[in-house]
């Protein structure tokens, strides 16, 4: 996961780039259109730091789901397997 591999480098606030912290306030549920300005998510991120919000909790995905979502996005879909598709039914 992506916010995963940069809470692991342990940057300094400073030092987190744009993109870094757009990815850690969607993680956190503070997803602004267009993400604002770099300094504005910076004091963002570290008010939920100093708040001590928990971020919401993942669960890994196993194999099996790994190979049950690959074998979806291989195949075609038919408008019958969708949400649409069956409203239509």
């Amino acid at each position: 996961m992506v916010v995963r591999k940069i809470l692991e480098q342990g940057k300094e606030i400073k030092a987190l780039t744009g993109i870094e912290l757009m990815a850690l306030l969607k993680w956190h549920g503070v997803a602004k259109r267009g993400g604002g300005k770099v300094s504005e998510r910076r004091e963002m991120w570290m008010k939920i730091l100093e708040e001590g919000k928990v971020a919401p909790s993942f669960k890994d995905w196993s194999v099996e789901e790994e190979a049950a979502l690959s074998e979806l996005e291989a195949g075609p879909v038919s408008i019958k397997e969708t949400a649409l598709g069956c409203l239509k039914e």
